[in-house]
Formats: C-alpha cells, structure tokens, sequence
C-alpha cells in the first residue's frame, strides 16, 4: 500500500498535489487526518495533532508569517522533486 498524501481541496494545492500521484496516493482531505501529511494552502483551516504533518504551499507575493505548525513552507509551483523531498521528510519524521 503506498503512502496516502491529502490535500485541502484549493484548486492550486490540489493541482500541485497531482504532481505526487506517481509516488504517492493523493486524495482531497475529508474529515480529521491521523497519520497523515497533508498540503494546505495560506489561510486553510486544517489543523495538525501529533500525528500528522502539514506543508504548506504558498502562493507567490505571500509574505506570511505562517503558522508555526506547518513542518514545511514550499512555493505552490515548486518543482515536482521539491515537492517529492518534502513529503519524504514529513513521512520519515512521522515514522521517527
């Protein structure tokens, strides 16, 4: 089975979240995640517990500041590979 990354649903985060589908299962979030890395866009309303890894995906221009609890702040066109090292840290770190 292979590792499940959720999205907040925003257009731009969702069509960067796509860019993982090759390594990863992406689905809209629905409901609380456990366990789980989620992409969130400035403003989403998803809130991390101790199981579970956010990374937000700013839009250009957007100076923050940002919440403290997301593990990782990436541009929302970062490239693919970026995107692939994020979510290899925040899974290993969730498995730490």
């Amino acid at each position: 089975m292979r590792p499940v990354i959720f999205h907040d649903g925003r257009p731009r985060v969702a069509a960067a979240a796509a860019h993982l589908a090759e390594d990863y299962d992406v689905r809209p979030l629905a409901g609380e995640p456990m366990d789980a890395l989620v992409l969130v866009g400035t403003g989403s309303s998803v809130r991390p517990n101790g199981s579970t890894r956010l990374i937000g995906l700013v839009e250009p221009g957007d100076a923050g500041p940002w919440p403290r609890t997301w593990y990782a702040v990436l541009p929302v066109d970062a490239p693919a590979a970026m995107l692939r090292r994020a979510a290899s840290n925040a899974f290993a770190d969730l498995e730490a």
